[in-house]
């Protein structure tokens, strides 16, 4: 008797789960890219744009499946509604990895476009955002002919689990989310840049800060400080000699340390090491064996002109990429001042920079 009790309660309980929201996936639109554009018309705020995939029952290399929608509001939460009335599916989000925003889009304050992603329950904050160039859209577009999922060319680039470049930065929606919101540090984000028609780059990045100003890095200066920043490991650097003749050295190690010193009655400096260690993997000129450490003395003076020309380029211009006002405010004790004191002294502040390079070898050719 227990039994059939049981059974009957299991029946009662699944005939109301079924009247519940839940919606089969042929009556989904799963959102892998969204994008935010300046808009055409001038009395409106945003263009925000979609790629909907289509769920397919057989994936097959350059037949990926999807559609753009786009639509002008002065809010997202309006733009996003009026897509989902021209859909006769359910608009699902919980699948977006990528949101980008168009390059005019930036020269607006920022923080207002990711309010609404911030509070949305159903997107993962471990998205990944970038800049789109020439505009969001025209990078949605993009889908190179091996491209199996929709958007998965991107996903595979901005979280380096596909080729690993030091001149991808790749950056989390919460990661960025915190670095705006952080003083003595400012924002970094990747620029997804179209090529050709299937073919886009992310070589370049750019540095922002609504109150400070805004650079943005060639892709020499993107690497230089992805290798400093993250400790990029798989990098090149070209030493170069009197006329054409150089060498490459590839770093199997390269890592970075400062310290920040601001004693009384002394100007305030940084401390700035860079340690790096790597092999010959490319040279114009004939290299011997018992000069690499002639050749690692060339890599330290370059490497250094290189750095300290690049942290006086960013305190001009009062951009704080690499956090050194957070650490200076994280290592003082007087809450109430030390930001006054860090802004006072960075616009001003010099920089000791020491590199350290050993070369180890000359590849397999002796």
């Amino acid at each position: 008797m227990k039994k059939y009790t049981f059974i009957f309660l299991l029946l009662v309980v699944i005939s109301l789960l079924a009247g519940c929201g839940y919606k089969d996936i042929d009556n989904r639109f799963f959102v892998v890219t969204m994008g935010i554009d300046k808009p055409e018309n001038e009395e409106k705020k945003y263009k925000v744009h979609l790629k909907l995939a289509i769920p397919s029952a057989e994936i097959q290399v350059g037949e990926s499946e999807y559609i753009i929608e786009s639509e002008e509001s002065n809010s997202i939460s309006e733009a996003v509604r009026i897509i989902k009335a021209r859909s006769d599916r359910e608009i699902d989000f919980a699948h977006m990895k990528v949101f980008l925003i168009g390059e005019e889009m930036v020269k607006q304050p920022i923080q207002e476009n990711l309010d609404w992603l911030l509070r949305r329950r159903d997107i993962q904050k471990i998205s990944w955002i970038g800049i789109g160039k020439p505009s969001a859209l025209e990078v949605m577009k993009i889908t190179p002919e091996i491209e199996r999922i929709p958007s998965n060319s991107l996903f595979l680039t901005l979280s380096l689990k596909g080729s690993e470049t030091p001149y991808t930065i790749p950056k989390y929606l919460f990661e960025f989310h915190r670095e705006m919101k952080t003083e003595g540090q400012s924002a970094v984000l990747p620029i997804i840049e179209k090529r050709e028609e299937k073919m886009f780059q992310v070589q370049t990045a750019t540095v922002f800060d609504q109150e400070k100003g805004v650079l943005t890095l060639n892709a020499e200066q993107t690497k230089l400080f992805n290798e400093i920043d993250t400790g990029f490991e798989k990098v090149d650097i070209r030493v170069e000699e009197e006329g054409e003749d150089f060498f490459i050295l590839a770093a199997e190690v390269f890592k970075g340390t400062y310290a920040i010193h601001d004693e009384k009655g002394k100007k305030p400096y940084i401390d700035f090491k860079v340690d790096v260690e790597g092999i010959i993997e490319e040279s114009s000129m004939q290299i011997q064996n018992e000069k690499l450490k002639e050749y690692g003395k060339k890599a330290e003076k370059q490497l250094k002109e290189e750095i300290e020309q690049f942290l006086i380029k960013l305190r001009d211009l009062n951009l704080d990429p690499f956090g050194f006002g957070l650490q200076y405010r994280a290592t003082r004790f007087n809450n109430k001042t030390e930001l006054e004191r860090w802004n006072e002294i960075y616009p001003e502040i010099d920089f000791n920079v020491i590199t350290n390079v050993k070369v180890k070898g000359t590849g397999v050719i002796e």
